[in-house]
């Protein structure tokens, strides 16, 4: 019986010590998970010891799958390699592998202010329906950048080549700049109640002094030497969707050949209806437009340039504008391949699908296809 009582206190007096002892094991723990380094950190260590892209991209390989959706990770990894200098050439190589920053629109649209406007013949309405169209793009626009917030939405109305930008061209152009990645901290909608008047009045504008004094558009000159300026490249923190709405008849002329020794790019009526006889004696597309020289090819390239290309319209007749041209039957079909040719040449992104449009009676599937091209749904 007194053996039995002494086992019973022994148990009892060992008892706080088990306690103890499993109170201390599980502080410890909790210790070691406070000061224990997280994947994070070890991760961000070892970004400290790369020197050059390839180093970051085996560490970012290395921990993607379990940090890849680690906004600070994500961020440490950009601004190290950030702090190499990187090329565009660079940068445009590390955004393959790395998770894309949110997507802007920088979306350009590039009226075609020349004769055509006036020209009631063969482009009967052309300054409404461009109006229209115009009053289109700014609302898909507006559509797509409405909900967000501190955005690098960007719309810009441009004008093509030197006589078209001097003077109260350029003044009115550089108030057809719509810019939201400096409206920061406060709903786009904001931006776009204070501009929507602003963006009709210098519309209006624009084609007002157009009408008194067309000029040519020169869009080989503009792709030559304005379009990089407006183009967004994407950088390590924002990324950029490059589109361009051009509003022509599709005849690539300018007013004069001063500049590059060429002003009809898209061939003399002459060279046209060489061509058209040949079609219509069965001769394919490709082999009837070798008569015409080829446009030719421009400084830069634009591979993520997405082109959308409206209200073409083949001439059918003379007019005070066109005296010398009265166009062929297949005109549009000369154009079409002589601007998809050219933009094959140039690398833009969308040159192999349907960018080129005719002229449509009713301007509601016009303004569909704009709609449509801005939310980057396919032809």
């Amino acid at each position: 019986m007194i053996a039995d009582h002494n086992k019973t206190i022994k148990k009892r007096n060992t008892r706080p010590l088990y306690m103890a002892l499993g109170f201390f094991a599980v502080f410890a723990a909790f210790i070691y998970l406070l000061i224990r380094p997280s994947a994070e950190s070890l991760a961000i260590d070892d970004l400290k010891n790369t020197g050059n892209m390839a180093d970051v991209q085996a560490s970012w390989d290395k921990h993607k799958n379990e940090l890849g959706d680690d906004e600070a990770y994500v961020t440490e990894v950009k601004n190290k390699l950030y702090s190499f200098h990187l090329t565009d050439q660079q940068t445009q190589d590390c955004l393959t592998w790395l998770p894309k920053p949110p997507e802007s629109l920088n979306l350009i649209v590039v009226p075609d202010l020349s004769g055509r406007i006036n020209d009631e013949t063969n482009n009967p309405g052309q300054t409404g329906n461009d109006m229209l169209l115009l009053n289109q793009a700014w609302r898909s626009f507006e559509s797509v950048s409405r909900l967000k917030m501190n955005s690098g939405d960007r719309l810009i109305v441009d004008v093509t080549g030197g006589n078209q930008a001097a003077g109260q061209f350029r003044s009115v152009a550089d108030r057809l700049i719509f810019d939201l990645s400096g409206f920061k901290d406060k709903s786009n909608k904001l931006f776009f109640e204070a501009k929507h008047d602003q963006f009709q009045t210098q519309i209006a504008q624009l084609y007002h002094l157009a009408q008194q004094d067309p000029q040519g558009a020169d869009y080989w000159s503009y792709f030559n030497h304005d379009l990089k300026r407006n183009i967004r490249l994407s950088t390590l923190f924002s990324s950029y969707r490059n589109l361009l709405i051009i509003l022509t008849d599709g005849y690539l002329e300018a007013q004069t050949k001063e500049a590059t020794g060429t002003a009809l790019y898209t061939g003399s009526y002459g060279q046209r209806l060489t061509v058209f006889n040949k079609l219509r004696a069965g001769y394919a597309i490709t082999d009837a437009v070798a008569d015409i020289t080829p446009i030719m090819d421009c400084t830069d390239h634009f591979k993520g340039l997405e082109v959308l290309v409206l209200e073409v319209h083949s001439r059918h007749r003379v007019s005070v504008q066109e005296p010398r041209d009265p166009g062929t039957p297949r005109d549009f079909d000369i154009l079409r391949k002589l601007w998809t040719d050219w933009f094959k040449k140039l690398e833009v992104k969308n040159a192999g699908d349907d960018f080129f449009n005719e002229r449509l009676d009713a301007t509601e599937l016009s303004r569909q296809k704009i709609k449509d091209f801005i939310q980057g749904k396919k032809p």
